[in-house]
């Protein structure tokens, strides 16, 4: 028991060192297939790891968003709406979309919404997996700017899994042609 115990702080510890606080990093999939296997691997491998409780999930097709909780709610899912200093103006609290209800919100919000809940749940991993038929590049443009400012006042790592090869081109120092294998065994030698 003491030995697990050791190996799941040394898996927190490396994983910490891989995935720096307040950066937005980039891992590559070469198609939609490969993008799915990655996110199911990482998932498995957080678990194993001890972390799922850290991580936030960002996703366009499972949002785990409650669409008749309004968006306040759902912001606050995870009990925590305090220090919010990081989030946008139309995310503030006197904003009138906090007060409608989650169904109302497009595809881009709902991304937002997740990206927010979970730095508003202090989770230290937010792992987003794009589909590029849902970002355009502006679109992702402009959430990515978005995203890096809400970061720097976070302990939170935004990783992107993602088959747009131009984001990584254009993030050389936080990009991963290869992603890290994050299974305990790796992370723990």
């Amino acid at each position: 028991m003491l030995f697990r115990s050791k190996l799941l702080d040394i898996y927190r510890e490396n994983l910490a060192k891989l995935f720096t606080p307040t950066t937005i990093q980039y891992l590559y999939a070469s198609n939609e297939n490969d993008l799915i296997a990655l996110h199911d691997q990482y998932v498995r491998d957080f678990i194993n790891g001890g972390v799922i409780k850290q991580v936030g999930f960002i996703n366009s097709r499972h949002t785990g968003i409650l669409d008749y909780l309004s968006v306040r709610n759902n912001l606050c899912i995870n009990g925590r709406c305090k220090d919010s200093d990081f989030l946008p103006e139309w995310l503030s609290t006197n904003s009138p979309i906090l007060d409608q209800p989650a169904a109302t919100l497009n595809t881009m919000q709902r991304i937002y919404l997740q990206f927010y809940r979970g730095l508003m749940g202090k989770k230290r991993y937010l792992l987003l997996t794009s589909s590029p038929a849902i970002f355009d590049p502006y679109v992702t443009r402009d959430f990515l700017t978005e995203a890096n400012h809400a970061l720097q006042q976070t302990n939170s790592c935004l990783l992107v899994l993602t088959t747009d090869q131009s984001l990584l081109n254009a993030n050389p120092n936080h990009a991963w042609q290869e992603p890290p294998v994050l299974t305990l065994s790796a992370l723990t030698k």
